[in-house]
């Protein structure tokens, strides 16, 4: 059953590789082109936490996975005060059987592109359109190729050209969110020194996340209710100068990442999410990672939601022959989960930015006397 898959991305790519190992015939058409496509230490930070490294482990990547980026040892979540609300412990034994990894999205998806054959990936490939018979799907292409398969996967992201043809009234929504990030240089010149932690500065309506992606760089990234955000300008520089200023208060290296990252680096993003789809699939054509479930990034668990389809998906593959029960068992396995997801995100992404003086007050106090056991479910089930 020849498999084509709409999307280069982490989900993409893993469904690809997922696929391969049942022997399935699959293709990967991916608008971005070699030109446009970013090197391997260049775009945003991403985390991986152990439920994903142990699929990834499965597939025989952990490793080369663990080697491109960084093995985290705590995730915490702290006031702009400085203040700890929150931490767990992410070492592999001590609480968990798998490692977290935080590493760049271009880190990730070409380690993965790497593991495919060349004649898989087709880069410069944007889908227009497609249409089914009884027997097969065919995919038409920008340049006026057709492609076919038995089966389309769309894992085309949170903006999917696939979904809105299957589901046209199924489109992302706001938040009410803005967010700005970078990449930056470490803060200490010592690699041996550097934070392995994943840290979440919450303040006033406002986040800030800092992931060290690499041994010697930090992502970063700055989340502020849309009415409170530095407005788009013209000039970089000035946009860069108002979000230094909204952030001044925060503590340890904010200010200083913020000052290193170049102006015309930093990428100003509309956060969205996507209402949950009481179905994932029809006829021939289904959809996985955000094209299905796009979450707020509050959790920031797309691409750890997009690896567990791409695992589900070729399961269902393992049980099933025609393409309808394949998709059906797909979205059984995994559909109330993502839905979980969800829901958690947009609730996170509320509760962070909570506009009033008491709210912030009865957020952090929430906080600090969760359970820890209910706070780990909400990360890492």
């Amino acid at each position: 059953m020849r498999v084509l898959i709409i999307g280069g991305g982490v989900g993409g790519l893993a469904a690809a590789l997922a696929l391969r190992r049942r022997q399935l015939p699959v293709a990967v058409y991916d608008a971005a082109g070699p030109a446009s496509e970013p090197p391997a230490r260049v775009g945003p930070g991403l985390w991986l936490p152990p439920g994903a490294m142990q699929l990834f482990e499965r597939w025989g990547l952990a490793g080369a996975v663990q080697g491109a980026g960084t093995v985290l040892e705590r995730a915490v979540v702290q006031t702009a005060g400085g203040e700890e609300l929150w931490s767990v412990n992410l070492a592999t034994g001590a609480s968990f059987e798998a490692p977290s990894v935080a590493l760049s999205r271009g880190a990730l998806t070409s380690l993965l592109a790497g593991r495919l054959p060349a004649h898989v990936l087709n880069r410069e490939a944007t889908c227009e359109g497609f249409s089914e018979t009884e027997e097969q799907v065919t995919a038409r292409l920008a340049e006026g190729t057709e492609v076919g398969g038995e089966v389309l996967v769309g894992a085309d992201g949170a903006d999917s050209g696939v979904r809105r043809r299957l589901f046209p009234s199924a489109a992302p929504r706001e938040t009410g969110r803005v967010s700005h990030w970078g990449v930056a240089p470490a803060p200490t010149d010592d690699p041996s020194e550097q934070d392995r932690v994943l840290r979440d500065l919450w303040g006033k309506s406002a986040r800030f996340v800092l992931l060290p992606v690499e041994r010697d760089r930090v992502f970063w990234c700055a989340a502020q209710r849309a009415s409170r955000a530095p407005r788009p300008r013209p000039n970089p520089d000035d946009a860069k100068a108002s979000l230094a200023d909204d952030y001044a208060e925060f503590p340890g290296p904010t200010g200083a990442l913020i000052d290193a990252t170049p102006a015309e680096a930093i990428t100003r993003v509309e956060l969205q999410d996507l209402a949950p789809l009481d179905q994932w699939h029809r006829g021939r054509v289904g959809l996985l990672g955000d094209a299905a479930h796009a979450a707020s990034p509050a959790l920031g668990l797309g691409p750890a939601q997009a690896v567990a389809d791409a695992y589900a998906l070729a399961l269902a593959f393992d049980e099933h022959d025609a393409p309808e029960a394949v998709f059906a068992e797909y979205e059984n396995r995994r559909m109330n989960k993502a839905r979980r997801v969800q829901r958690r995100s947009r609730q996170l992404g509320d509760w962070g930015h909570a506009k009033s003086a008491w709210a912030h007050r009865l957020r952090d106090t929430a906080l600090r006397l969760a359970p820890a056991a209910a706070l780990r479910r909400t990360l890492f089930s």
